[in-house]
């Protein structure tokens, strides 16, 4: 049984990854990375406006990704990220 692992590391891979299918957030161009080492990226599609200080707030990346009113897994809004590449 060890040897499984040794030769074929995919396979467990499979078995343990779930959602490996669907597309990342951070490939998304509504994504915000988080600028504090301990606080979670936001999502610039899904926020609110403070009707008090007029700031919009983003919602968390993961709080999207578990509704399903929202992205959802399947990452329904999700818009990948164009890279410019007439400066290379």
């Amino acid at each position: 049984m060890i040897f499984k692992h040794v030769l074929y590391p995919n396979i467990i891979t499979r078995q343990l990854v779930s959602d490996i299918n669907y597309p990342s957030c951070v490939n998304c161009k509504h994504y915000i990375p988080s600028l504090i080492s301990d606080e979670l990226p936001k999502c610039k599609f899904f926020g609110y406006k403070d009707i008090t200080t007029k700031i919009i707030i983003n919602h968390y990346t993961n709080i999207c990704r578990d509704s399903n009113d929202m992205c959802g897994k399947e990452a329904h809004y999700f818009r990948q990220t164009q890279l410019n590449n007439s400066k290379m």
